[in-house]
């Protein structure tokens, strides 16, 4: 799974007072298991990945509600 872990994302209506919206921000090439009531379709994700390969966009309430779903490092 390759994953870009975006984390805050901003609505710059107002580049001049640009405003955080809620929640941690992941992309990822394949699914996060157990994760699927996190997924959102963004009409333009803020990235992509080169090629443009299916790629699955999350929101997670933050990082550390993201960090749940990852697997304990060995």
């Amino acid at each position: 799974m390759v994953i870009d872990e975006i984390g805050l994302v901003y609505d710059k209506t107002d580049p001049e007072n640009p405003v955080a919206v809620d929640g941690w921000h992941v992309n990822v090439i394949g699914t996060i298991e157990g994760a699927d009531d996190f997924i959102v379709t963004p009409a333009t994700p803020s990235r992509v990945f080169a090629g443009n390969p299916p790629m699955t966009c999350y929101k997670f309430n933050d990082k550390a509600h993201f960090n749940s779903f990852m697997p304990e490092e060995e």
